[in-house]
C-alpha cells in the first residue's frame, strides 16, 4: 500500500496529493468490504423458494474458503473506475466541443510527455 502511495505521490507531484488518494482507496475499499459482507448476510437469512440449482448456487457462497469478498471488491473497484473514465471523457469532449471553433479538428491528441498538445486533421 505504501507503494501505491508513493507512486501517486510521484505520478501527482506531491506527497500530500499521493497520500490523500491512498487514504481514499483504503476507505473505498473498506466500504466496498463491508457492503459485501452485509450482502452475503441478508443472502443467507433471506429464505430461498427458489429453484434448486439458484438454492445451491446462493448457498455455495458460503462455504469455507471461498473469495466471494475479495471478488465484489475487485468488482465494486473496477466499475468505479470506468464510471471514472467514463465519466471524464463525458465532461472533457463537452469541454472540448462548447470551447472550440467551427474549423477546429476533428482528432485531439495529448502528448504526457511535454505537457503540450497536438492537433490533427483527418480528411
Amino acid at each position: 500500500m505504501a507503494g501505491i502511495g508513493l507512486i501517486a505521490a510521484w505520478l501527482a507531484g506531491s506527497l500530500r496529493l499521493g497520500f490523500a488518494f491512498l487514504a481514499a482507496l483504503v476507505v473505498c475499499i473498506a466500504v466496498l468490504g463491508i457492503v459485501a459482507r452485509l450482502l452475503l448476510m441478508a443472502l443467507r437469512r433471506v429464505p430461498l423458494l427458489a429453484p434448486l440449482v439458484l438454492r445451491h448456487g446462493v448457498k455455495n457462497l458460503h462455504r469455507p474458503g471461498n473469495q466471494v469478498v475479495s471478488i465484489l471488491i475487485a468488482l465494486g473497484l473496477g466499475v468505479a473506475f470506468v464510471l471514472t473514465v467514463y465519466f471524464i471523457q463525458t465532461s472533457l469532449i463537452a469541454q472540448i466541443v462548447k470551447s472550440a471553433p467551427a474549423d477546429f479538428p476533428n482528432v485531439f491528441l495529448l502528448e504526457s510527455r511535454n505537457r503540450t498538445s497536438r492537433r490533427c486533421r483527418i480528411s
